[in-house]
């Protein structure tokens, strides 16, 4: 497993999770961005029908779910979405 890991938390209306991620590609309204360990500290909306992926870390796949809006922020190697619906 990659030492450059970072957490990601998951918040819907259902419930929530959080994972251990090596990397997340975001969709926003102005186009798509990466963050890794240690990136910029960002808030940014989500793209109504948009798509957001990530690496997981423990199980080294790559996750990926549809986006209807939201939140997502990251900052000090913790990141957070949430998402409407």
């Amino acid at each position: 497993m990659s030492e450059k890991i970072f957490e990601f938390k998951i918040i819907r209306t259902t419930g929530h999770k959080t994972v251990m991620v090596e990397w997340i590609d975001v969709h926003s309204p102005n186009g798509n961005f990466i963050v890794s360990f240690d990136s910029t500290p960002i808030i940014s909306t989500i793209k109504y029908r948009g798509k957001l992926r990530y690496k997981d870390a423990t199980h080294q796949t790559i996750e990926s779910f549809d986006t209807y809006g939201g939140i997502f922020k990251v900052q000090d190697n913790k990141a957070v979405v949430i998402l409407d619906l």
